[in-house]
């Protein structure tokens, strides 16, 4: 049923991931350029509002140094045609990797959905790794839900009382390290605290 669910959804267009690039040259690439007109029309979550393209450009090159960044490009009426709506950033020790994304202003519903499908697929798929772990707050749960309904994402449990935001809802993919390592068992438990 999920794969079902995916063709349908990618019927016109499957988003495309690739990596976000920092400099062109001695300069910042375009891809910058496009992350700070988004943060101007909506601030990101996780940076501060009132940054200066200035102190903004310095906070993306220090995420740039701590992280593998991504861009997920899709069909937009921001662009002739497709183009980045959304920056992916993800933390890894080589075995466990943690993405966290921020989408465009101007991405749409379907963009979301679409771009985090995506995704999913080409981490479980493309990247060697072991596991992925997913992270949500309340306000981004019915996305993640949806992606467990298109077979790209596990429901792993719940913690509260351990993050001032609120209660922090764990999801997770097996990647291909796993599969080959634990070939028929299960290690990730529930958690609820």
């Amino acid at each position: 049923m999920s794969r079902k669910l995916r063709d349908k959804l990618f019927k016109r267009y499957r988003p495309n991931v690739r990596p976000f690039n920092l400099y062109d040259g001695d300069m910042y690439h375009k891809d910058m350029g496009i992350l700070w007109a988004s943060y101007s029309r909506s601030p990101f979550k996780e940076l501060p509002g009132d940054l200066t393209q200035a102190e903004f450009a310095e906070r993306i090159v220090e995420l740039y140094q701590q992280a593998e960044m991504f861009m997920v490009e899709d069909k937009s009426s921001a662009y002739d045609d497709t183009g980045p709506v959304a920056i992916v950033w993800i933390y890894s020790d080589g075995w466990e990797f943690e993405p966290h994304v921020e989408f465009m202003a101007w991405a749409t519903d379907r963009n979301k959905l679409t771009s985090t499908v995506s995704f999913f697929q080409w981490i479980r798929f493309k990247r060697a790794i072991g596991l992925c772990k997913v992270e949500s707050l309340k306000e981004s749960l019915s996305l993640f839900n949806k992606c467990i309904d298109y077979g790209v994402l596990k429901y792993s449990g719940r913690l509260k009382a351990i993050d001032p935001r609120g209660t922090i809802y764990i999801f997770y993919i097996k990647g291909k390290n796993y599969v080959k390592q634990h070939k028929a068992t299960d290690t990730i438990a529930n958690i609820e605290t």
